[in-house]
């Protein structure tokens, strides 16, 4: 009897905090990232099978609100049980609006506080790169400095065999409540061809970042239309899902060369694209509408101001 008791109790709690994941999961889907980051933090308490999932939600939620602070902070602690984690949500310092400049030395603080260790051991590819990317946002010209040379260092992984870069390379961890693995499993590790397949194109795809962060030292020095062309062959190679930075700095590189109408074509694909990241859409709607207003489009440049208002009206509205 009381092992049916205690079933009970088991089905209920389970049906319970299965309801509770998906009611964060609807009021996600509803655009109510406030709401929806509190439900998954309290899912995330006693949901620990669901810890990496419920985690990369409350990144997107803090992304979605412009939370940057929380989201660095997050991400960092999914870097510490994923070697791979989804680089369509990793909070690289794409552009650093003036209202949250302040808050840049909490960022810089967690991420000196991870890549000290980072640097005296094997490491994640991507805790480095998100490291290197927020000191090289930095208004301390020692840890831009230090930022952009980590940069350099991920961009070289590009041309880099695997076993060339043991200072970059990405740990094999181990999570404790896995059975150990066989004789035979262990041989087979570094002969599985999917598993060399997918290190490779992280490992390339982490580079691709790295290169397209340092444009913001670039994009000052360019002159003329034909100096878009290395960029426009590194941006075509970064996937759909995480291009959206990317593209954005795209976007200045072509109006710093007086390409504005290149510019709000690829700025606008941000807000259509990759609505979910809110502070980059208003950023890339405002940079639009600069530049409509520098083609004489004064109209389109007023339609698109009056969304920039809606959206940020909309991240900062009460979620429920």
């Amino acid at each position: 009897m009381k092992f049916y008791v205690a079933f009970f109790f088991f089905c209920v709690t389970a049906i319970s905090e299965s309801a509770e994941i998906s009611e964060a999961d609807t009021v996600f889907a509803q655009k109510h990232y406030a709401a929806a980051l509190e439900l998954y933090s309290e899912a995330r308490q006693t949901q620990k099978d669901d810890w990496k999932r419920l985690t990369i939600q409350i990144i997107r939620c803090c992304l979605a609100q412009g939370e940057t602070e929380r989201a660095v902070q997050e991400y960092f602690l999914l870097c510490r049980v994923d070697p791979t984690p989804p680089l369509e949500w990793i909070p690289l310092p794409w552009f650093v609006p003036v209202e949250t400049a302040i808050g840049m030395s909490l960022r810089e603080k967690t991420a000196e506080d991870w890549l000290d260790p980072l640097q005296k051991k094997p490491s994640n590819l991507a805790a480095t790169l998100l490291a290197a990317g927020t000191l090289s946002a930095s208004p301390d010209q020692t840890k831009r400095i230090r930022g952009y040379q980590l940069l350099r260092e991920l961009e070289a992984i590009l041309e880099t065999p695997i076993s060339e870069t043991p200072k970059l390379e990405t740990p094999k961890l181990e999570t404790p409540k896995l059975k150990p693995k066989s004789e035979k499993e262990r041989s087979n590790k570094t002969s599985n061809p999917t598993s060399d397949v997918q290190e490779t194109a992280f490992r390339r795809h982490i580079s691709l970042l790295a290169i397209a962060l340092r444009w913001k030292q670039r994009i000052p020095k360019l002159r003329t239309q034909t100096e878009l062309t290395p960029l426009r062959r590194i941006l075509d190679q970064i996937p759909e899902p995480f291009r959206a930075g990317p593209l954005f700095l795209f976007g200045q590189a072509a109006r710093t060369v007086g390409d504005h109408e290149t510019a709000v074509l690829h700025w606008m694909r941000i807000p259509i694209l990759y609505s979910e990241n809110t502070p980059l859409s208003v950023e890339a709607l405002r940079e639009s509408a600069l530049s409509l207003e520098k083609l004489g489009r004064f109209d389109q440049a007023e339609r698109l101001r009056h969304e920039m208002i809606d959206l940020e009206r909309k991240q900062l509205a009460p979620s429920r």
